[in-house]
């Protein structure tokens, strides 16, 4: 006869084993199971996390939520609670807005593992790393769960102390994850380096700073604290270069752990032998708020797009980043951009697009394209290895139709590139010269050909520079601008860079072997701009023609524009001297480059603007009747007005000033900023 069976005990599933529970395959183990309804719970039966396969289970069904108490446990929960924990467990415990208490019973099972069995059993200490690893996964994965991630990283610090041997390095990943929530982890980590003899390295200073109690943390702290911890290591490795030392205290540290589970309720108290502690100098710390206040200057920006936008995922959030934060960055949501962009360009160089596909693709409301949006735009390009022409960062040209999208032969000229002195002139040269051979329709061909000759010979600019003019030529064909807005950028230009200008107009003229009258009125536009005399141009022209130099001044008696037939072979000689031309530009714009035009400042008004931003100071909302009509009674058009100061608002904080529709809400912090 078979001697009665001994029932089947609640057991502990190791990391890396499977246990089925009811329809759901737990992979990962880590868990407290009763196997069956006949197994006993024994030492467990107050355990809040032992499962009870047992225990009924209903479908989820929508969002779970709701409070918990500190002293549920797993049968305390509903049937679709239960049900949704297992799903959690089975799916890898990353499940995005889970209800707290399956964190919590997760919790109190690794708890209870590390704190009664591993220490009462050495052998099994093996498990250990893994157990520590999964909580500092957890507390990355929920880390907007404060206070899961401050109890898990106490314990975390008890775990390698029990393992012993603990160093700094080890319990690096745990501050990344803990971020200012564990003043024991800094203190430890800061007593393990001098113990050492090693400095405080940049992952310990920004630890001991954000546990500080001294220390002042501006908006980004709360808003970005990851970018801010990320921006943190790399200025404080450049101000201090070899770290800093604190002091180490007489007293030995100690550490205390009072566990969260109920059934575990004997705190733990450790001293580690051998261990001071460190005194945080007032100097020391100062020198660290002056890195953390660098660091919020720096992110103040972006912070406030976090802040307004609450999505710190989108494209535009990497206009807002630093650079060094930027290097490397990426979403979903850029991946999906950059995706597009790829599929527009088809393997070309370059592609047109409308002001309508940027706007599909940037923005993510139903607000109009605004030139801020635009400019943006050109920056999450620059910072992705493309370009548009023409930038709307820079360039005063009007581009109502589209842009010409291309793809940087060098990405890394993308993340700085201003239009240098030289870029501007040669840019207006070029515009100067696409007006004149389109005057009576599309240049023809061998006008083109001298256009692209000028870009592709302006020795004076860098191979970026000569890329994204070759472009912007492209779309001058495409879409010429005629002379609007050219008259203060000629003004600055010296008598010998307006000689040298005339010359080369003349010679894309007259590359067809002719000047037609559409022309020479073009051209009499054109030097009336350089301060020369329009009568002056038949002057020049013929010059041209017979291969003499071009007079500084001249005059002839005809008025009327006529086609003025050239000899082929003269031409082609000059043709042959446009090398020279540039070559000669070039020369003098390095010798005396004029500075770019002067241009409104994005952050600067004029003072009807600011009259009306002054007036704004008076309320915190202002129905939209009431913004138009003081707008109206100072001369300005009401939405060029409201688009000009938060164009203003955003140059200088990164965020506008004014937002809504029917009734616009002034943001004060950006209002005192602007009136300061």
């Amino acid at each position: 006869m078979m001697g009665r069976r001994r029932a089947l005990k609640a057991a502990w599933v190791p990391p890396g084993e499977a246990v089925t529970v009811g329809d759901y395959l737990i992979p990962g183990g880590m868990v407290y199971v009763l196997p069956s309804p006949a197994a006993t719970a024994g030492r467990l039966s107050s355990e809040p996390s032992l499962i009870h396969p047992h225990l009924p289970l209903a479908p989820v069904a929508g969002r779970l939520g709701g409070s918990f108490s500190s002293w549920m446990t797993y049968r305390d929960l509903t049937p679709p609670l239960r049900a949704g924990y297992l799903r959690w467990l089975a799916g890898g415990r990353s499940a995005p807005d889970i209800p707290q208490v399956y964190l919590y019973l997760f919790f109190c099972g690794i708890e209870r593992r590390i704190l009664i069995d591993l220490r009462n059993a050495p052998g099994d200490r093996p498990e250990l790393p893994l157990l520590l690893g999964e909580l500092v996964r957890l507390m990355t994965v929920y880390r907007r769960s404060a206070g899961f991630v401050e109890s898990a990283s106490y314990l975390a610090v008890l775990g390698h102390l029990f393992a012993g041997g603990v160093s700094a390095e080890a319990l690096e990943p745990l501050l990344a994850a803990a971020g200012s929530r564990n003043a024991a982890a800094a203190e430890i980590g800061a007593a393990l380096l001098a113990r050492d003899g090693r400095p405080l390295s940049a992952p310990w200073a920004f630890s001991l700073w954000a546990t500080w109690d001294q220390a002042y943390r501006a908006a980004p702290f709360f808003n970005c604290p990851r970018e801010v911890r990320d921006l943190f290591l790399l200025r404080f490795s450049e101000a201090f270069p070899a770290g800093i030392r604190l002091p180490r205290r007489q007293e030995m540290l100690g550490f205390s752990y009072l566990p969260q589970n109920p059934s575990l309720r004997a705190e733990v108290s450790l001293r580690l032998a051998g261990l001071h502690g460190v005194r945080r100098t007032r100097d020391q710390m100062e020198k660290l708020q002056q890195v953390a206040d660098r660091v919020f200057s720096e992110l103040a920006p972006y912070s406030r797009w976090v802040r307004k936008s609450g999505n710190p995922s989108s494209p535009a959030a990497l206009v807002w980043l630093p650079a060094e934060l930027a290097r490397g960055w990426e979403s979903e949501e850029s991946r999906r951009l950059v995706r597009w962009i790829e599929t527009t360009l088809a393997g070309e160089e370059a592609a047109a697009i409308s002001r309508e596909d940027v706007a599909s693709h940037w923005v993510t409301s139903a607000k109009q394209l605004t030139a801020r949006d635009l400019a943006d735009f050109a920056t999450f390009l620059g910072r992705s290895g493309y370009g548009i022409e023409p930038d709307p960062r820079f360039s005063g040209s009007v581009a109502p139709r589209g842009f010409f999208l291309f793809r940087l032969a060098d990405p890394e000229a993308g993340w700085t590139w201003t239009p240098s002195p030289g870029w501007t002139v040669a840019e207006l040269i070029l515009r100067l010269a696409v007006a004149v051979a389109a005057a009576e329709g599309p240049p023809d061909p061998r006008q083109e050909e001298r256009l692209l000759a000028h870009v592709l010979e302006a020795a004076h600019l860098d191979p970026a520079e000569r890329e994204r003019l070759q472009v912007r030529l492209a779309w001058l064909l495409v879409e010429p601008q005629g002379l609007a807005g050219c008259k203060e950028r000629c003004a600055a230009l010296t008598e010998p860079q307006r000689q040298a200008v005339v010359h080369f107009l003349l010679l894309v003229a007259g590359a067809d072997g002719q000047v037609s009258p559409g022309e020479i009125r073009q051209l009499k536009k054109i030097y009336r701009l350089l301060g020369r005399e329009p009568e002056a141009l038949y002057a020049d022209v013929h010059a041209l023609a017979a291969g003499s130099p071009l007079p500084v001044i001249g005059k002839t008696g005809g008025t009327r524009p006529r086609r003025l037939a050239l000899d082929l072979a003269q031409v082609e000689t000059k043709l042959a001297e446009t090398e020279q031309v540039s070559t000669l530009l070039g020369e003098i714009f390095q010798e005396d480059e004029p500075a770019a035009p002067a241009r409104r400042a994005p952050d600067g008004l004029d003072a009807t603007h600011a009259a009306l931003l002054r007036e704004l100071a008076a309320r915190s909302t202002w129905p939209r009747e009431d913004f138009d009509r003081r707008a109206t009674a100072l001369g300005l058009l009401p939405d060029g007005a409201l688009e000009i100061l938060n164009e203003a608002a955003f140059a200088r904080c990164g965020a506008p000033l004014l937002e809504g529709d029917e009734t616009l809400d002034v943001d004060p912090e950006i209002l005192e900023e602007l009136l300061a």
